[in-house]
């Protein structure tokens, strides 16, 4: 936990100037309400009735599905504009007892899923011959969990499904086809609407285990005390570290869900800086950015500090801090739960630099320049939404005038040099002993897909 660091004279007059400019900005980013309720209509619609019509076509889904769970930006409160990508969690329960599997480390971020032999010799004793032969081919000769073979059955089983399923009426006639894809660890597919506009849906098989079941190397934090063991639950998630490896990926998306629930001006800082990342195209993620204003959180974790009177100057004191993580050696975005994993790893150093840079410049901006805010932080953008908005302050001599408008502009057309992949949008963490869960009731509401 960090010592809160008090606002200067300078920081709350500039807070003063940049709070009408941010009000313009988060009423640019605001959902469309009418695509945004559509949209949602649309998506629970169909998954509950595709859920409910694979579990009567197919006999392994039928007994291993558990739940949607539904994540992601839109229902984080971190959307802007229109919700048309959405993440959700595919939660089933594993045929397992409690004695019959291990969890045990892998390199840092991962996890190992084994079975023992005696679930194998159960299942092939009592199991169902409809649904056992398919559950085991999801094992290696070393009887573990490999993620890869989980995603080929459930892109099997959903896209065999497809070919036959017809779109209910109702929300869904607004629907023209479905169409399937795969990518990274979901199962992607685009719901190509007939007005022409698409919603994109990224199915996420998981491992779910619930508290007080906890990996060991993952440090329990003061802020977490308050929170309700529903809350606690984690994930594995099949992304392994490379293409064929049995290694699942730990994520925690429910307690970073509760951790920026209704905390004064967090939410609206992850908005602002991911709007700043698609105007200016810097290869971050939205997950990298959000898991930095969380570090800031936890750092200075004080409601009053957090305070939605204090975010323009929170905005700008996050923003300084992004640039200067990003050039200096070493992570530049640390996991959550794990400092030793940076969210950024993948960027090159080149990259971060010219972002790093080019965030000195932006906020060197914002201090001297308040007014222009908004062209600063959307650039292109505001001048396609609000052109008559997009002007300089009222008491400025021309000669000032033209300066600012120079160096907003010099900001502006200095682009970034290098842009590559950087995809580590649900990025999670490393555990370093062997993970167990503490009791057969714990394990039972804990599943896998």
């Amino acid at each position: 936990m960090g010592l809160l660091l008090p606002f200067d004279h300078a920081e709350k007059e500039l807070n003063a100037k940049l709070k009408p400019q941010l009000h313009s900005i988060h009423a640019s980013l605001k959902l469309n309400k009418e695509v945004t309720t559509t949209n949602v209509a649309i998506l629970k619609t169909l998954l509950d009735d595709i859920c409910i019509q694979m579990k009567q076509k197919d006999a392994l889904f039928n007994l291993l599905f558990n739940r949607l769970e539904y994540t992601g930006s839109y229902y984080d409160g971190l959307r802007t504009k229109k919700a048309d990508e959405f993440d959700i969690n595919l939660v089933l329960n594993l045929p397992f007892e409690k004695d019959e599997f291990t969890v045990v480390d892998g390199c840092p971020g991962y996890v190992c899923y084994k079975v023992s032999p005696a679930a194998e010799y159960r299942l092939l004793r009592k199991g169902d011959v409809k649904w056992v032969p398919h559950l085991l081919r999801w094992l290696d000769t070393k009887k573990r969990l490999v993620p890869y073979r989980v995603k080929q059955w459930l892109q099997s089983v959903f896209d065999r499904f497809l070919q036959t399923y017809v779109v209910p009426s109702g929300p869904c006639s607004a629907v023209d086809k479905i169409q399937p894809s795969q990518h990274g660890p979901a199962k992607t597919f685009y719901i190509i609407l007939k007005n022409g506009l698409q919603i994109d849906v990224d199915l996420v098989p998981v491992i779910e285990f619930c508290y007080p079941s906890w990996p060991e190397g993952i440090e329990k934090k003061d802020w977490m005390a308050n929170m309700f063991s529903k809350d606690l639950n984690w994930f594995l998630i099949p992304k392994p570290p490379t293409p064929n490896s049995h290694l699942w990926r730990l994520h925690f998306p429910n307690i970073e869900k509760k951790l920026i629930k209704d905390y004064g001006c967090v939410k609206p800082i992850i908005r602002l800086l991911k709007a700043m990342r698609d105007s200016y195209k810097w290869n971050l993620s939205s997950y990298s950015l959000k898991t930095f204003v969380m570090r800031q959180l936890v750092e200075n974790y004080d409601v009053q500090y957090w305070h939605p009177d204090n975010q323009g100057m929170l905005f700008v004191r996050v923003l300084d801090r992004l640039g200067l993580a990003l050039v200096q050696p070493g992570p530049a975005i640390p996991y959550l739960f794990h400092p030793e994993v940076d969210l950024a790893e993948t960027v090159t150093s080149v990259t971060r630099d010219n972002i790093g840079g080019r965030i000195k410049r932006i906020v060197r901006k914002l201090r001297l320049f308040p007014d222009q805010c908004c062209e600063l932080v959307l650039k292109d953008q505001w001048k396609r939404q609000a052109p008559s908005a997009n002007v300089m302050g009222d008491v400025m001599s021309n000669d000032v005038e033209n300066v600012a408008s120079n160096d907003v502009r010099d900001v502006l057309s200095n682009n970034v040099v290098e842009v590559e992949t950087n995809d580590v949008e649900d990025a999670a963490l490393s555990d370093e002993a062997p993970l167990t869960q503490s009791s057969g009731r714990a394990w039972k509401c804990c599943v896998i897909f």
